[in-house]
């Protein structure tokens, strides 16, 4: 076929409708395979919120009470427990002693019944017995709850006993073991220092300080129980016995406080601190340590929104955790005590923090651990002792058992003068300083007690000479450390 014939073919009209309608239908078949291709769009897939737990709020624990009657101390009850007969000054029971059965020697001279081997047994009642402080509530953030502290239902004990005994050095041994046996560490009862309080004397004396929080009349039983085992004789001091050669109103203005006989020619002069006294006996015993349980409000989390756009998946829920609940607890006994003297406090243990979506519970508890203020008669005091060299027993003696009498004229007609004074740690060797200046000897430097604040520390000291001269440096010493003198007489 020539070209002629090949274009009147093409350019026929039934055969270009033909072609029109099938290029049509291709680009038609072609346009449709796209949409089923690509006519379904796909939808972002939805994600849930996380869930938020509500801010817990733990409630303040409550203050547990005790009776201040149970165990008190009665002036009456205990004068028969004790054997010896006491009296009351500002709220303090006291009860002195003497040694019956000793009259020591100090520097081979023989002394008066009562001057060197003397005691005391104190008491006093806490006016309002409590089991400790209110816990505080800490502080709740979000997810987090907040665990309040109740403070530990054990009743402080009623009464605070201070005591010093005197012993020849075989019967320490007997007391303590005595001791024990009653169980006197239970009945709140701790031995708080042991040692000497002169030089030179015959026989040895030792001195050992108690302390005491709890049943006065069950301390009481005890230790009069332990000084019987160990065969200790001992009787009231006297403070109506007569005095012969002390000018007592001389003695008292010197020193700046009251004094009063303590035997036949023995003349005791007593000098309180004026500074407030903490005693930290009240949270120092084992049984008496608490436990502050905090309970902290259960935490709920929030559900989490609903994922959008298109078909996706919703969000998952969000999910709070309850929250745990927190334990704070009082430290243990004697760690207490450290917190007491240092004026600080101790803090319960912390919980565990909710985190995202849990509600939490941290420990808010801090339990303060302070002790009771208590008067200087029961342990913050000086002391002063005059036996007159003029009243026939400054340098001869009625001593018992194997006490060698090898008195001394040198001396005769000398005033002895020994005493203790009772000073912060600061105060100790500028005191030492003055009265070694003055002609005392120095015969010790120890603690009396391990639980009261501020710390004090005793300085025991002897000397012979005028007793006017001789107080009157004592109240030097104390005037040039400034040592308030306490009561005036």
């Amino acid at each position: 076929m020539n070209l002629q014939e090949k274009l009147s073919t093409i350019l026929h009209p039934r055969t270009c409708l033909n072609a029109i309608l099938v290029a049509g239908l291709c680009i038609g078949m072609s346009t449709l395979g796209v949409a089923q291709t690509g006519g379904t769009g796909t939808g972002t897939s939805g994600t849930g919120g996380t869930g938020t737990g509500t801010t817990g709020t733990g409630t303040t624990g409550t203050t547990g009470t005790g009776s201040a009657n149970s165990g008190s101390a009665d002036l009456s009850t205990l004068q028969g427990t004790l054997g010896v007969s006491g009296q009351e000054e500002n709220g303090v029971l006291k009860f002195e002693f003497v040694r019956t059965d000793l009259n020591p020697t100090i520097k081979g001279q023989g002394t008066t019944r009562g001057f060197l081997a003397h005691g005391f047994v104190n008491f006093w009642n806490i006016a309002s017995a409590t089991a400790g402080t209110t816990g505080t509530s800490g502080t709740g953030t979000t997810g987090t709850g907040t665990a309040g502290a109740t403070a530990g239902t054990t009743a402080t004990p009623a009464t605070l006993m201070t005591a010093e005994l005197v012993f020849q050095e075989k019967e320490v041994p007997l007391f303590m073991k005595a001791m024990v046996g009653a169980n006197a560490s239970a009945a709140g009862i701790m031995i708080s220092a042991q040692h000497n309080h002169y030089l030179m004397e015959n026989p040895r004396l030792v001195f050992m300080h108690l302390e005491g929080a709890g049943d006065a009349n069950q301390m009481a039983t005890i230790v009069r129980g332990a000084l019987q085992a160990a065969s200790v004789k001992y009787a009231s001091a006297q403070e109506n016995a007569s005095v012969s050669g002390i000018d007592a109103a001389r003695i008292q203005d010197n020193l700046g406080a009251a004094g009063h006989p303590r035997a036949a020619n023995v003349y005791e002069v007593v000098i309180p601190r004026t500074e407030q006294v903490i005693s930290c006996g009240t949270v120092a015993q084992p049984f008496l340590t608490g436990t502050a349980t905090g309970t902290g409000t259960t935490g709920t989390g929030t559900t989490g929104t609903t994922g959008t756009t298109g078909t996706g998946t919703a969000g998952t829920t969000g999910t709070g955790a309850a929250g745990t609940n927190a334990n704070g607890s009082f430290s243990p006994a004697f760690t207490a005590v450290g917190a007491c003297l240092n004026s600080s406090s101790t803090t319960g243990t912390a919980g565990t923090t909710g985190t995202t979506g849990t509600a939490g519970a941290t420990a808010g508890a801090t339990t303060a651990t302070t002790g009771a203020v208590i008067p200087p008669q029961l342990a913050a005091f000086s002391e002063v002792s005059i036996q007159s060299g003029s009243n026939g027993n400054g340098n001869s003696g009625n001593n018992s058992g194997s006490n060698s009498n090898n008195s001394s004229n040198a001396n005769s007609g000398k005033d002895w003068v020994t005493g203790e004074l009772a000073l912060l740690p600061t105060e100790v060797q500028p005191t030492i300083d003055a009265l070694q200046r003055a002609g005392f000897e120095i015969s010790a430097v120890h603690n009396h007690t391990a639980l009261v604040a501020p710390n004090l520390l005793f300085v025991h000291f002897a000397a012979q000479g005028d007793a006017n001269t001789l107080t009157r440096s004592i109240r030097e010493a104390m005037a040039a450390n400034r040592i308030a003198a306490g009561q005036q007489p």
